[in-house]
């Protein structure tokens, strides 16, 4: 089983300014169902290798108690264009870092892409 972590919105923050990405998936509820679907879902559509895993995974609640879940990715791992165009037909997911920007209200937070933080930091491969 893997363990789902708790997490704050500065620590999403921090895994984006180490150059860090994710996916958040927005409104989930059963966590464990989650993290065994996606997953499942990554390895039927040949993003992840059998084998391989989404297996650090964090729990965000935001101040309105919407649960969201961000699964950590390493963009050298993984079938990054096929991820893309998943994440585009799954609907209700975002890039960790565009997350930050686009939800920060959603935990309190006022975030403002500064000049040298990537607004996408998939764009720089």
């Amino acid at each position: 089983m893997i363990e789902v972590k708790e997490w704050t919105f500065d620590k999403a923050r921090e895994a984006v300014r180490s150059n860090r990405e994710a996916l958040v998936f927005l409104g989930t509820s059963d966590y464990q169902s989650w993290v065994i679907g996606v997953n499942a879902a990554l390895h039927e559509a040949e993003i992840l290798d059998l084998g391989e895993f989404l297996d650090e995974v964090y729990h965000l609640q935001s101040t309105g108690g919407r649960n969201d879940l961000a699964f950590m990715i390493d963009t050298k791992r993984i079938e990054i264009g096929k991820l893309a165009m998943w994440r585009l037909q799954f609907g209700s997911v975002s890039w960790l870092s565009d997350f930050v920007v686009n939800y920060a209200d959603h935990y309190g937070q006022k975030v403002e892409v500064e000049d040298d933080e990537p607004a996408n930091l998939l764009e720089k491969e």
